[in-house]
């Protein structure tokens, strides 16, 4: 295989040596007996009121979280960060339409 003319392949692979993504954490509301997906990674899990869990889950990327809580329907809420909380409330309203 060939390099296209005008590519420079050291600096394709510099690109790609990126520093790892920041890991940062979030606090869900769970639903008792629910949220195996979120609960196996916490690194805290706090009884809240109410037949709920407050967990606290690491990640890296809000996109790819946001999607993952969403698939657990009502039964995981995000808290915080506001801006996971967003891209979840967007993914739903997206499986709305």
């Amino acid at each position: 295989m060939t390099v296209p003319e005008g590519i420079d392949v050291r600096e394709t692979v510099r690109e790609w040596d990126s520093p790892p993504p920041q890991q940062r954490s979030a606090v869900l509301r769970v639903r008792h007996g629910a949220g195996h997906g979120v609960r196996r990674y916490a690194t805290s899990v706090q009884p809240d009121s109410g037949g709920w869990d407050l967990v606290h889950a690491p990640f890296s990327d809000v996109g790819w979280f946001a999607e993952h809580i969403a698939s657990f329907g009502t039964d995981v809420i995000a808290i915080e960060p506001a801006d996971l909380r967003e891209a979840v409330m967007t993914q739903l309203k997206g499986a709305l339409a």
